[in-house]
């Protein structure tokens, strides 16, 4: 789960075996979990009635880097029709 930065009692695991043949024992000091920390930026929002043009524009999703990929249909069919036109 996710523990809220205002947040200053005590941490707890809730762990449940579910396997009804094999008991687990868990000893003190044994690693059972892991915390990890991470910066959530706040961030302010402000609302504006229009926005500049950009060169992605409305062009749906964002880059990878990649013109096409090996296998592919889809972008292989536009590099054929691509390369006959030449």
């Amino acid at each position: 789960g996710t523990i809220d930065s205002g947040y200053r009692g005590e941490l707890k695991v809730l762990l449940i075996n579910h396997d009804r043949d094999l008991d687990i024992m868990i000893k003190r000091g044994d690693r059972i979990a892991q915390l990890v920390i991470q910066r959530v930026e706040q961030v302010q929002f402000v609302e504006s009635d229009t926005l500049d043009d950009t060169e992605r524009g409305a062009g749906g999703y964002g880059s990878s880097g990649i013109s096409s990929l090996p296998g592919n249909p889809a972008t292989d069919a536009s590099s054929d029709q691509s390369e006959s036109d030449t």
